[in-house]
């Protein structure tokens, strides 16, 4: 090949590499993998072509000097191979070098990409995140244990942890563990939670929680830290604490009965006061069950069966109870009356067991037997005072009574005026020994309680005051009252009372006008009686309800003064209360509150 034809084809061989190279450079912007390859053939092909030249005119010319010129050639044949070579493994060399360099630049990057991130994660942890190297020196420091311990990062980096946040006295305890764990990379707190303490930068000592791990980085031995202040639940524990202390005095100390059962009915706490009354210590009690202890059976010996136990059924349904006139039954085999309130035990909305407080009821139980034989004595007692009494009266009454029709021609009009005076005064003395039996028997003459009609209580009223009613000219409006339980003869007596008390102090000018209504009041319901009759001065307001208090005596109006005193005791034996609410010149309403009718 001529000269000329080979330096061509190295130039277009020389064109195309370089256009291929601009192209893979802007590709990766780096050298292409064949470019050693390529100027390796290029300098060979050069050394070549230059060689066949020098050889093609050493061959014409055949003078002495073609084998000095032969010997030359051959060499730089042989440089240029060789150069070829060495620049091909040169720039392969460089190219090995340059990825390396670039992926440990890779690698680096990542790894500080990485950094950020778990730092950043790091700093949004709410816990104190800690690492220590093999030495116990800080290694890294989040933004809460910043904020936790006090220290800042530049302030703890590389120094030993426990000189800083480790109570002094701990400090052995910590250097032998740590030595042991810088060589197994194990401990005795690692892999699970603790509780320590913990030193603040200021020397203040709190409460932590902590979780160890251990992490292995260039064949040494790290620690990192989860770190808690639990300042504040250490408070609420130490409270909780307290305040269960004080409930177990408190359970201990009460002169009532308490005990608690598990789900089955099993008794898990008694105080003292239970087992006093039950003669039982605590460990023939706790853990079995309770009904079939000291509830098996009723008052009279029969048998109590466990599923109608209001125990059991307060744990089944969720709700309180509170039983009277029952039994619970001693060690020994006696029997004492009990009254107890058994509510659910609640936990996470779900029920978990009970709690009953009950108290002996004996020494009610004999103080109101002998309440009933006293009232049953008083009674007796003001029948035979009543009939005593009443005897010598109507005998005086009546022999007054004669003395005027058979001598009122003949008596002076003075002395008829006394004999008139003196009947009055024995009808009077006569209607209040009745009202005063009456009242006596409120408290001893009981019906049971029972379902009553209130509507119907005040229709009978008005038949009984029928006479009362059409002398005044009254009306009476009665709403549709509601059903109560009570004593229906007594109630009978309260609203006629109160009717009759509206009739009797009626104004002078207008005829009575009444308005009967009720409504709910809780449990209770309320019933007002208003009327539009004289009223009432406030100061008399608690007055009135009093035995013999009489507010308009010098006004006219007759009564013993008993009617109200007889209301009030028979609303306060209901469990309600009575009062009134009235202005003088227009009328009075007397509420009352009496138990809804279940």
């Amino acid at each position: 090949m001529a000269v000329h034809t080979a330096t061509g084809f190295m130039d277009l061989g020389i064109a195309v590499m370089a256009l291929a190279w601009i192209n893979e450079d802007r590709r990766k912007r780096r050298f292409p993998k064949w470019s050693p390859g390529a100027i390796a053939i290029g300098v060979m092909t050069l050394t070549i072509a230059l060689w066949q030249a020098i050889e093609t005119d050493v061959s014409h010319r055949g003078d002495e000097g073609a084998i000095t010129h032969s010997l030359a050639h051959h060499l730089l044949l042989v440089f240029g191979l060789l150069l070829a070579a060495a620049l091909s493994l040169s720039l392969k060399l460089a190219q090995t070098a340059r990825e390396q360099a670039r992926h440990v630049f890779d690698i680096n990057l990542s790894l500080k990409e990485s950094e950020e991130k778990f730092r950043s994660m790091a700093d949004a942890a709410s816990d104190a995140v800690i690492m220590l190297d093999s030495d116990a020196k800080v290694s890294f420091w989040n933004q809460a244990a910043e904020k936790m311990f006090g220290f800042q990062r530049d302030e703890i980096y590389g120094r030993e942890f426990h000189r800083l946040c480790v109570p002094k006295d701990q400090f052995p305890a910590f250097e032998a563990g740590y030595a042991r764990f810088r060589h197994t990379g194990k401990g005795q707190l690692f892999g699970r939670t603790v509780e320590e303490t913990a030193v603040r930068k200021s020397g203040s000592q709190f409460p932590v929680e902590l979780s160890l791990s251990a992490v292995k980085i260039r064949d040494e031995w790290h620690t990192i830290g989860i770190v808690r202040d639990i300042t504040v639940r250490h408070i609420h524990q130490l409270e909780v604490k307290r305040l269960n202390k004080r409930l177990e005095l408190i359970i201990k100390s009460a002169a009532e009965g308490i005990y608690g059962t598990d789900h089955d009915g099993h008794c898990t706490f008694i105080n003292p006061a239970a087992l006093a009354m039950l003669g039982y210590d605590s460990n023939e009690i706790v853990g079995l069950d309770q009904h079939a202890l000291f509830h098996y059976a009723k008052a009279d010996g029969s048998p109590y069966p466990a599923k109608d136990c209001p125990v059991s059924l307060a744990i089944n349904d969720g709700k309180s109870r509170h039983i009277t006139d029952e039994v619970f039954w001693r060690k020994d085999g006696t029997s004492f009356p009990v009254d107890y309130v058994c509510s659910p035990l609640v936990e996470n909305g779900k029920t978990m067991g009970s709690v009953v407080a009950f108290r002996d009821n004996t020494e009610r139980k004999n103080f109101e037997e002998k309440l009933k034989r006293s009232n049953e004595d008083l009674e007796q007692f003001a029948s035979a005072i009543s009939h005593d009494l009443q005897a010598p009266l109507n005998s005086v009454t009546g022999f007054l009574g004669l003395m005027k029709l058979k001598y009122a021609d003949t008596i002076s009009p003075d002395a008829l005026e006394y004999v008139e005076l003196a009947e009055e005064g024995g009808r009077q003395m006569s209607s209040l020994i009745t009202d005063l039996l009456e009242y006596s028997r409120l408290s001893t003459n009981n019906e049971s309680f029972a379902s009553v009609d209130m509507t119907e209580v005040c229709g009978l009223c008005l038949n009984m005051l029928q006479t009362e009613i059409a002398e005044s000219g009254a009306s009476i409006d009665i709403s549709d009252l509601s059903e109560v339980t009570g004593d229906r003869s007594q109630l009978i007596r309260l609203v006629q009372n109160l009717i009759g008390n509206s009739l009797k102090y009626r104004a002078k000018d207008r005829p009575p006008k009444l308005q009967i209504s009720s409504r709910e009041d809780g449990e209770f319901l309320r019933f007002s009686l208003s009327d539009n009759g004289i009223g009432i001065e406030p100061i008399y307001f608690e007055k009135i309800f009093g035995v013999f208090e009489r507010v308009h005596e010098n006004m006219g109006y007759e009564g013993t003064g008993i009617g109200l005193a007889q209301c009030k005791k028979i609303v306060e034996r209901h469990g309600g209360r009575i009062w009134v609410e009235s202005e003088p010149g227009n009328g009075s309403t007397f509420f009352f509150t009496l138990p809804a009718s279940v």
